[in-house]
């Protein structure tokens, strides 16, 4: 039986990440995930609210305003994910400029959102801002689309923006982080096509757990997770939203 889950594990630390794609029963999926290794990544946690104008809307909370201090504030706390008739999704600021291109397509959305971005200022890594948006009309409507976004530093300090039509196939996702998953200092960028994973679970709750346990440390090895948030999408206008929270 198909996994996925084998390239995950050999990624202990991800940093942030996104997966798109379809639960078996063809419901639209879009989970967020959040490791940290240092104190000030690791004092957050994922709530969710209702947003009058934008639907529902996972955020990210500080923990310890002490600890948070630390880092910096507007790299950390951010929009998650916004879920409406489509949910967009990233690790940054830019989620919001993703959900709010009402008019447009998945790949126009995220093209748009990106232009006024590039990858974070957080030097000697340079983050990259990966982002993602599902767009469903309903389950197996052959105008459902996904699409996912990645802006990295490259050669001479420029951005360069790369975009990834998802196929939306059943219980199968298309997976994207910031960063390649080895615990290097510096950091070393996510590179390539994203990865294929399985979408097994029945539920946003059982999803959520599903790439929460994913990246549970190995024995003797640092827990780097702090949140997942899984959104599900079976038909427009009508997501539901599941959290796991390490703090």
């Amino acid at each position: 039986m198909f996994s996925g889950l084998e390239a995950l594990t050999e990624r202990p630390y991800p940093g942030r990440f996104i997966v798109i794609g379809e639960n078996e029963a063809g419901a639209g999926v879009v989970v967020y995930g959040i490791t940290g290794r240092s104190p000030s990544s690791q004092a957050r946690r994922l709530i969710l609210r209702e947003d009058v104008q934008s639907g529902s809307l996972v955020e990210v909370e500080v923990t310890d305003p002490a600890v948070l201090n630390q880092g910096s504030p507007a790299l950390l706390v951010y929009p998650a994910l916004i879920a409406g008739r489509a949910v967009s999704v990233s690790n940054g600021a830019q989620t919001t400029d993703v959900a709010h291109a009402f008019d447009c397509r998945p790949l126009e959305a995220l093209e748009r959102a990106h232009r006024k971005w590039g990858y974070e200022p957080d030097a000697p890594n340079f983050t990259p801002r990966i982002s993602g948006r599902l767009e469903t009309l309903g389950l197996h409507h052959p105008d459902n689309d996904a699409f996912l976004g990645i802006i990295r530093r490259g050669a001479g300090g420029l951005a360069y923006r790369s975009f990834f039509h998802v196929p939306l196939v059943r219980g199968r996702g298309a997976f994207i982080s910031t960063y390649d998953g080895r615990n290097t200092n510096p950091l070393v960028s996510f590179s390539g096509e994203p990865l294929v994973v399985a979408i097994p679970s029945a539920t946003p709750a059982e999803t959520a757990q599903h790439f929460y346990d994913a990246f549970a440390p190995r024995e003797g090895g640092n827990d780097f997770r702090v949140s997942v948030a899984c959104a599900y999408l079976p038909s427009a206008y009508k997501p539901e939203i599941a959290l796991v929270n390490r703090f």
